[in-house]
């Protein structure tokens, strides 16, 4: 079994980077839904985190469930919106391995006095930049103008996405903490409602989570089709055999 120091990842990224290049896989369907399982696990086991990073943990596990729900059962067909998160999350990864390889190339080449221009050439010469031939001030506005538009258009719907899928995660928190101090235990089916939605049972699954992480439930599953049970750990003190 592969083990990962959680301590070292600053971002989901870093931490589905890792797991993919361990495995020596590509980018593609498959190989993000064979890594689903050991990405949240190792959610699961990180410390120290804010609420607004362990947002950013669980907005790409609740991608990772998408694929793996997908490659589980062909049947299923995804939402244009839940295609584009697919899309978007693969793209974002490539660019952070494209990133990663830039990094280590420059920190070879650091190390190497082959190719490496001395500091000392270029004291005393004065700082100056050469605009391109028929570049002007007016030009440089109009990208920057169209620069604004695009992320205007991109950019910001995406940051409401992310905001109203963490504001689900949090309210479904909160029905959880409310179910399990009246009734001790609850199971999944019942926080969905029997509802068959995905978006419905990712915002549920990772909101159980969030709450395993902080020890506040049991969670737990007799095999993989059966439904998972959830106990308020204040009121129990067996072991969780979640997963197992």
């Amino acid at each position: 079994m592969m083990h990962i120091k959680l301590e070292k990842f600053e971002g989901p990224l870093e931490l589905l980077a890792e797991l993919i290049e361990s495995q020596k896989l590509s980018v593609t369907d498959v190989a993000l839904a064979a890594v689903t399982d050991q990405y949240l696990e190792a959610v699961g086991e990180l410390q120290h985190l804010s609420m607004n990073e362990l947002v950013d943990f669980l907005v790409v596990a609740s991608r990772l469930l998408l694929i793996k729900s997908k490659a589980l059962l062909p049947t299923i067909e995804l939402s244009p919106e839940e295609e584009q998160e697919v899309v978007a999350l693969k793209y974002a990864l490539q660019e952070y391995q494209r990133y990663k390889e830039k990094t280590r190339y420059i920190q070879e080449r650091a190390k190497s006095p082959v190719g490496i221009i001395a500091r000392t050439l270029w004291q005393g010469r004065p700082v100056s930049f050469v605009s391109p031939q028929g570049f002007s001030i007016t030009m440089a506005n109009e990208l920057f103008a169209k620069s604004l538009a695009i992320w205007e258009r991109f950019v910001q719907p995406k940051e409401k996405q992310v905001l109203e899928r963490a504001a689900s995660i949090e309210q479904k928190i909160q029905e959880i903490i409310g179910r399990i101090q009246t009734h001790a235990r609850t199971t999944l089916r019942v926080l969905v409602n029997g509802s068959k939605k995905k978006g419905e049972i990712i915002v549920a699954f990772l909101a159980l989570l969030f709450l395993f992480k902080k020890k506040m439930i049991y969670l737990e599953q007799t095999d993989e089709s059966s439904d998972i049970v959830v106990k308020n750990a204040a009121t129990q003190h067996e072991t969780s055999v979640f997963g197992t």
